[in-house]
């Protein structure tokens, strides 16, 4: 029989690795469903591809959804720091390669994320790639 007042160590310490486990993922998890929305508009990318679409109209999907998920900080103009809606992503982020002699189209988007963890005041920057490739129609 156990005497009463004891504290089993493991057992404590699997429960706060739990809890920070869960607490972390609540955190994040927007970060990674907001890569998700990307991950789908460069699939409708492709898919547009194979319809003769440039690489102006993919960017412009891949843009246009990343402008409707998301928060990232930006500079307002005046030398403030603001919270604003979508992604930020440019065409910088957005890399297009057509191979003619295979009929293929990659689409490379990679972007940072910064996530604030809620009571602890610290952020974390998060790096996202999503790569996707297809066959496209010869020219």
């Amino acid at each position: 029989m156990k005497p009463y007042g004891k504290v089993n160590l493991v057992a404590l310490a699997l429960i706060a690795a739990v809890v920070g486990g869960l607490w972390y993922g609540i955190c994040v998890a927007p970060a990674y469903l907001d890569n998700l929305d990307v991950s789908e508009a460069v699939a409708a990318s492709i898919a547009k591809a194979k319809n003769f679409a440039t690489d102006e109209t993919i960017r412009g999907t891949i843009l246009q959804a990343s402008r409707r998920v998301g928060t990232h900080k930006a500079d307002d103009g005046y030398g403030n720091i603001t919270e604003q809606t979508g992604l930020g992503l440019t065409d910088d982020n957005i890399e297009i390669i057509r191979d003619s002699v295979q009929n293929m189209i990659q689409i490379r988007v990679e972007y940072e994320r910064e996530m604030e963890l809620k009571p602890l005041n610290r952020v974390v920057r998060l790096r996202f790639a999503v790569h996707k490739e297809g066959p496209i129609p010869p020219p």
